[in-house]
């Protein structure tokens, strides 16, 4: 298996638990980190929604400052 990369992540694994589901996702954060978030749901879908957004949020990745490829690097030193 290939090591994870800053700010990567593994794929989902799914197990049920009782009337739901349970997602763990392992993740390298950006200090070098690994970790594991795990998060549930009603549905497969569900859970897999809440962990990858659980490890959005660990990375700092909510959406709001996202580099693109039209950025500045004013944008970049701002933090997006």
């Amino acid at each position: 298996m290939k090591p994870l990369g800053l700010g990567e992540r593994c794929g989902i694994t799914l197990t049920r638990e009782g009337s739901g589901y349970v997602a763990y996702v392992r993740y390298r954060d950006y200090a070098g980190r690994g970790r594991r978030l795990k998060r549930s749901g009603p549905s497969n879908a569900s859970a897999s929604r809440n962990v990858l957004r659980a490890v959005r949020e660990a990375l700092g990745a909510d959406g709001g400052g996202e580099i693109t490829r039209t950025s500045t690097l004013q944008d970049a030193a701002r933090g997006g």
